[in-house]
């Protein structure tokens, strides 16, 4: 979005009229790339967008232009001042446009990528952050599904009765998993299945993991002969759903 404003970027070709227009009244790298556009753009986004891309549109956009300060041309960063900006001040270590420092610069941010990817794995760190932002019901089971058993967990959600479809929005412990995207919590007049769909008692349409406690597991073996129950255990016995082990 900000490269909209020369003819010779990839959106620029796409939108060649928007791009001649702002590039000839405006010049390249300065009101697009600027502080003002990005303060009104994260305004307008944080109004209208989920939390998780208000973060990575505003990150996307501001590193964009920090990495353009690095280039000899600079950015107009305080635009409508005429003050271009640049990282660092002596020209002579700036960066040429597709040049050699330019492909040192992408391959050194490749190389972190990678290293940081198991943080994006686990969720912690700035993956966590725009992760539990966007509010992904799949991506919070993901994460409880890797760290369950270390910690009592809880949901943050934002989300309706699929039956009375009362808002339910709120903070719940989670009792476990329930079928393989959602899960099953702790209603306080108690437990509700929560999911994505109609298909479960409660639907989210937004919700956070929250991690508490760190727990300890310990395990008791029990035997017993197991063939022929009491006959109250015959008669009486039921499958239930919410049923678990402890």
């Amino acid at each position: 979005m900000p490269d909209l404003d020369s003819k010779a970027s990839y959106i620029g070709r796409l939108l060649r009229l928007t791009s001649g227009t702002l590039e000839r009244y405006f010049g390249h790298r300065t009101f697009t790339h600027s502080l003002l556009l990005q303060c009104i753009a994260g305004l307008l986004a944080w109004w209208l967008l989920p939390g998780g891309y208000v973060l990575a549109l505003i990150a996307g956009w501001v590193s964009h232009s920090w990495c353009d300060m690095m280039t000899k041309g600079g950015v107009a960063w305080f635009w409508p001042a005429r003050i271009r900006c640049v990282l660092p001040g002596n020209p002579a270590y700036r960066m040429e446009v597709m040049g050699g420092g330019e492909l040192a610069f992408l391959l050194i941010v490749i190389g972190i990528g990678l290293l940081m990817m198991p943080l994006a794995v686990t969720g912690t760190g700035t993956a966590g952050l725009i992760r539990g932002a966007l509010g992904d019901l799949e991506m919070a089971r993901g994460d409880y599904d890797r760290n369950k058993g270390t910690a009592a967990f809880s949901v943050k959600l934002s989300g309706r009765d699929n039956r009375t479809y009362e808002d339910v929005s709120g903070t719940y412990p989670i009792i476990g998993p329930w079928s393989t995207e959602g899960f099953i919590v702790d209603a306080g007049d108690g437990p509700r299945s929560l999911c994505a769909s109609s298909n479960c008692d409660w639907h989210a349409s937004h919700a956070k993991l929250e991690r508490g406690e760190p727990m300890e597991t310990t395990s008791i073996p029990i035997q017993g002969d197991t063939s022929q129950p009491p006959r109250s255990a015959r008669c009486c016995a039921r499958w239930s759903p919410w049923a678990r082990s402890t």
